[in-house]
């Protein structure tokens, strides 16, 4: 959605206090309507690469299994440098044969 130009807040947690929502509006108050800018929890700002960006890395990555909903097979891997990216991921798209995938779990990929 931030690449639509939507200032977009990421709330790990959900939106749980009236903090989070104040601060949020105190950034888009001062946003300068950049595409790629999300408003992370903690008040700071990320401002996302462009999406051609993200298609030239192929850089190994790591993060850690935050979700996992086992009946339906997909979960979300937390990764970044504060740890405040998700992933999206379904088990047919794994490369193991690992049967068993838990929250926790240390995972990487490309």
């Amino acid at each position: 959605v931030s690449r639509l130009g939507v200032l977009s807040v990421h709330t790990p947690g959900g939106l749980h206090c009236e903090t989070i929502f104040h601060t949020a509006m105190e950034r888009f108050a001062t946003w300068d309507g950049r595409p790629s800018t999300v408003v992370e929890h903690d008040g700071s700002v990320t401002e996302l690469p462009h999406e051609e960006d993200d298609n030239l890395s192929n850089e190994r990555r790591t993060g850690k299994v935050a979700k996992f909903f086992d009946e339906r097979g997909f979960g979300f891997i937390r990764y970044g440098d504060r740890g405040t990216k998700d992933l999206f991921f379904h088990v047919r798209s794994l490369m193991s044969d690992t049967e068993v995938i838990d929250v926790g779990d240390e995972v990487s990929f490309v």
